[in-house]
């Protein structure tokens, strides 16, 4: 089965739980956006462009009106036939 329009929003994919997760759709071609305070690195032996991330406090209003005013998020879904999202 083919995820080229798949695109996941996985929150805390920096590391434990949401790490494996963002990991494990990554190793399936999905495409991830990752969120969480901190930037980490792609898996090894992932394909270069399947994640892509941005460093946010989700607990800060502000921040998150501002992210998503910018246009990030619609960006990232904007071809998308089937969007996920692991909170």
């Amino acid at each position: 089965m083919s995820h080229a329009r798949t695109r996941a929003i996985v929150t805390g994919h920096s590391r434990g739980l949401g790490a494996g997760i963002a990991r494990a759709l990554l190793e399936r071609g999905v495409k991830v956006l990752g969120v969480s305070r901190r930037t980490a690195s792609a898996p090894e032996g992932v394909p270069a462009g399947l994640l892509e991330e941005q460093a946010l406090d989700l607990a800060d209003p502000a921040a998150l009106s501002d992210w998503l005013a910018a246009g990030g998020l619609e960006r990232f879904l904007a071809d998308a036939e089937l969007a996920l999202l692991v909170n």
